[in-house]
This record gives structure tokens, sequence and C-alpha cells, in this order.
């Protein structure tokens, strides 16, 4: 450690204007960023821990791990257009898996013609098994989900979201109109299921994928179900008046990482917002430990987004139990970049940090694993990215046919191929313990 500190130390005259590399461990593993800057005081140095998902990834290159011998074959063909049989065998596997089997709401819709066989059949099983999990609504729309204390007593309006890729279903011969009637027949009694299947309907109609008489039919089993009623908060508070001030505001757009990879990884992004960092660094305790996420990390913030700062401290002090893993917590703790203060030294952050995952990775098999992917999964392909990141750095090409449909929350990125393949390679490479 001291002798790649004092090689640096050697260089001084180069580290004028500041820079970050990779800081290798003994054992050759990629885990902490360093920033050296010449100050008139002598060298500044500031170092913080990546995102662990992203120097878990790194660290395992070295032995032979199928979850990213996976992820490497679908974003190859997401990137590059070749190595199509290696995605779809991919995408089979993370299908069949109950802990992959959710990266079914992002793969592109497009991919499904002339897929091979045995991909259908994975694709469906998993749609099948899909249609018994309800999300919250507008977690695939603009993501107004309101604080928890403001959220209506019945709860936010929920969803079956594979039932809006039926018309992609129908038209690529995945599904029949029969085994759709046969669904609504069984599910009869569940009205957010059919309600879901009901938002399709006018999409079906007006790109003619299915003949009038069919049409009817559907409309004729779901004609009882309503509409869900559109929802307030209970009270409003400041921070939701300034948000809703800032989506009406004309702001500037301007992107703080424009060459950023929206699929990852994050850290290169670090390097646009050192003098933030800095600023957080200098307010820190000596011996106080900082978690920082939001989009500025992720890639797609613009000047005027903030960034989320957490205390480690209080987010122990959240739970009694020291060792406790909180599933809402997954992606603070391993999404996130770890800043400490002067007095702690990096070794000793890598360790903290490294024992956050641990626990994570120690879960074993259970819903509480499963809702920790699905944590990381919305923090990774939601928030912000569906609601507004991806928005930002691209056109929506999908909008001028679904935004007309906004039952199936088409007016946003959701079906957009470009959002959704980036999603699926979020998923594929992050979303995983």
């Amino acid at each position: 450690m001291l002798s790649a500190i004092s090689t640096i130390e050697h260089r001084a005259p180069l580290l004028r204007r500041g820079f970050l590399f990779d800081f290798y461990l003994n054992n050759g593993i990629i885990c902490t960023l360093l920033h050296f800057k010449m100050t008139e005081r002598g060298i500044y140095m500031l170092y913080f821990v990546k995102p662990l998902i992203e120097s878990r990834n790194e660290a395992l290159k070295a032995v032979p791990v199928r979850r990213l011998e996976l992820a490497e074959a679908i974003c190859n063909y997401l990137e590059t257009g070749s190595g199509r049989e290696g995605f779809f065998e991919a995408c089979t596997e993370l299908l069949q898996n109950d802990e992959s089997r959710r990266i079914i709401l992002y793969l592109p819709l497009e991919l499904l013609g002339n897929s091979p066989s045995y991909f259908k059949k994975a694709y469906m099983d998993a749609w099948y098994r899909m249609l018994d999990i309800r999300d919250i609504r507008e977690n695939f729309h603009f993501g107004d989900c309101f604080e928890v204390d403001a959220r209506p007593s019945e709860g936010l309006n929920r969803v079956a979201k594979c039932a809006h890729f039926t018309p992609w279903l129908l038209l690529n011969r995945f599904l029949t109109v029969d085994q759709l009637l046969c669904i609504l027949d069984d599910y009869s009694d569940d009205e957010e299921l059919l309600l879901s299947f009901k938002d399709t309907w006018r999409y079906l109609a007006d790109k003619h994928i299915l003949r009038d008489e069919a049409i009817k039919k559907l409309e004729f089993m779901t004609e009882d179900v309503k509409p869900q009623p559109r929802q307030k908060p209970l009270y409003v508070s400041e921070k939701r008046r300034n948000w809703l001030l800032s989506k009406r505001k004309r702001l500037s757009g301007v992107l703080v990482t424009p060459k950023a990879k929206l699929q990852g990884p994050f850290s290169p992004n670090v390097s646009e917002i050192l003098p933030t960092l800095e600023k957080v660094a200098d307010n820190l305790n000596p011996y106080e430990i900082v978690l920082i996420g939001g989009s500025q990390i992720k890639g797609y913030g613009t000047l005027e987004s903030d960034l989320d700062i957490w205390p480690l401290d209080r987010l122990d002090n959240s739970h009694k139990d020291k060792d406790y893993c909180n599933p809402g917590l997954t992606h603070v703790f391993l999404d996130s970049i770890w800043l400490g203060g002067v007095k702690i030294p990096h070794d000793k952050l890598q360790m903290i940090a490294n024992s956050y995952l641990q626990r994570y990775e120690d879960l074993g098999h259970g819903d509480k694993k499963l809702r920790s992917i699905e944590q990381l999964e919305k923090d990774l392909c939601q928030y912000r990215l569906l609601h507004k990141g991806y928005a930002t750095f691209n056109r929506i090409e999908s909008y001028p046919i679904m935004g007309l449909y906004p039952e199936m929350e088409g007016d946003c990125a959701f079906y957009d191929y470009g959002y959704r393949s980036t999603a699926t390679m979020l998923y594929a490479k992050y979303a995983w313990l």
C-alpha cells in the first residue's frame, strides 16, 4: 500500500488536475478508487469504495461464475448484435431460475419474433408464473408513489405487468386467443389481473392483432371490471411540493456524464462529480462513513440532480440487530459508493463495506433473498432510469405509438427497445446475489 502511494507522490507534477485510478489489493482485486490532486498544501487524496455489486463482479472475473457468463452473452448480443444463439440460451437459463425470472419484465419485446422454441417455452413458463405477481403500477410509469405515510389506506394501485405483454405474445404466437380466454375464465375472481389484461384490449383492436369477434369475447369477459381510481396522497409534504415544482420547471437537462454507459459500470461516472465528493468528504467527522447514490452516480444525472447521502450509523441504528439484512436497503448498501472520514484507512473502509455484501450473500435461498434481489432490480431498472433517466439521455422511439395507451403505462420509456435493452443488461449483470 505505502509503496503505491509513495510512487504517486514522486509523480506529483503530473497530478495537478486530479484523476482517478483503480487501486489493487495484494490479491489483485480491484476494490477502491483513489483520487489525487495537487493543492497549495500538497497532495490531496480521496479514496472511496466502488458499488459493491460492481467490485464483486470484477473480483469474480478470475473464476468461472455462471451468472457472469450469462450476463456477458446477453450484453454481447444487445451491444453488438452478434451471438444470437448465446443470447437466447442465456435468457432461457435466467427465465428458468426463481431468482432471476423477473428479467422477463425487461427483455425487449421486439426479440420475441423468430425466437427459438426452447426460449418460447421458458418465456411462457415464466410468464404464467408472473401472472400471480403484483407490482406497484406506478413503478413502471413515472414513479410517483408518494411518501410511505402519505399513501392511501388501501395501498397503491397494483398491476400484473406481464399481462401487458399480451399483444406481443398473440402477435408472435406465444399465446392463442383460446388460451387467453381460458386464463380469463380461470382468474375470473381476480380483478387486478383481469384489469391488467383489459388494459390491452384497445391496443389489440387498434393494431388489428385480433379480429373484431375475438375482441368482443375478451371485452365481454371483462366488462364488469372497473378501472382503478386515480390516487392522491393523504397529504402533500414540502418535499413532494418541491418535487412537483421541479417537474413543472424547464430544467437545463445538461447531463453531468454525457458519455456514461447507462448499462454500467457506474464508478467511472465518479470522475465528473469529484468536486462535490470533496465537499462531502470535507464535512465528514474523522470516523464517519457515508454511502452515496443517486442519478449522478448512475450516469443519467443532470446539473440539477441531487446526490443521495446515507450516514452508515443512521442506517445501522434503524434496526436493533446489527447483523440484520434489510431487503429494502439492499440497493443502498450494494449499489452506492462508500466514503469515509480521514481517520478511516482505505483497507478498513473496504473491509467494512465487504462485510455488508457478505451479509446479503449469506442469505441463502428464500423470501428475504428474493426481496433483496428485487430491490436491486428496482434501483437499477426502475428508479430513476425508467422514470426519467433514460429519457434524459435518449429519444423515446416507442412514444409516438405507445404514448396513446396510458392505461398500459405506454406514455413513458417502458416499451422502448433502447430502455428495455439497457434494463436487461443491468438486470443480467447486477441484480443477483
